[in-house]
């Protein structure tokens, strides 16, 4: 919501650095739990979710960090959401990608329309928010989320609380994937 001043407020939930503070925590204990890939980034998914309640779709979307091919992703809808054929603005992931660092559209609908790609206009994305994951220098995938039913279904403090969490996340993205190899490489099934 913007109030006469301009300045946008989410009802659904307070400005809280403590919550933020609790999710970036929470995302960073992931690392010592004995959880598959799946199951971290459902975790990570369900902490974004229960703070950012306007989200209708998010996704984790992890690169081969010497291809930059995708190799999995992981997302989750808002229940309230219709379903879509696609989950997540291509377009939006290979800006992130590129450029490497994040992005948020707060109202699509007011954005120049150079800015906007055909698959935001057909999945009537109206606010997206997007930053890549970063682990030693190599972009190891994105997080990106979108809200489909209202404008500015992020604040700005989002993006930077957004960011921070991705650092967190790619660690344990990369923990992850560095303890599965050591599996395969041991002979354990």
């Amino acid at each position: 919501e913007i109030d006469g001043s301009g300045t946008m407020s989410c009802q659904d939930r307070a400005l809280n650095h403590k919550n933020n503070m609790e999710l970036i925590y929470n995302v960073s204990n992931v690392v010592k739990s004995s959880m598959t890939l799946k199951e971290t980034m459902e975790s990570i998914l369900d902490y974004v979710f229960g703070l950012l309640r306007r989200i209708d779709r998010g996704v984790i979307i992890l690169l081969d960090k010497n291809s930059g091919q995708i190799t999995e992703t992981f997302s989750r809808q808002n229940p309230n959401t219709e379903p879509a054929l696609t989950s997540y603005s291509k377009t939006i992931v290979d800006r992130v990608v590129r450029e490497a660092k994040g992005l948020m559209m707060l109202d699509t609908f007011n954005e120049e329309s150079v800015n906007l790609s055909e698959s935001i206009r057909l999945m009537k994305i109206r606010s997206v928010l997007c930053v890549p994951l970063i682990s030693r220098g190599d972009i190891r995938g994105v997080i990106y989320l979108d809200s489909i039913r209202q404008p500015y279904g992020f604040r700005s403090e989002d993006l930077s609380l957004l960011t921070a969490l991705s650092s967190s996340a790619a660690m344990v993205i990369e923990n992850v994937l560095l303890a599965s190899a050591k599996e395969m490489g041991s002979g354990k099934p």
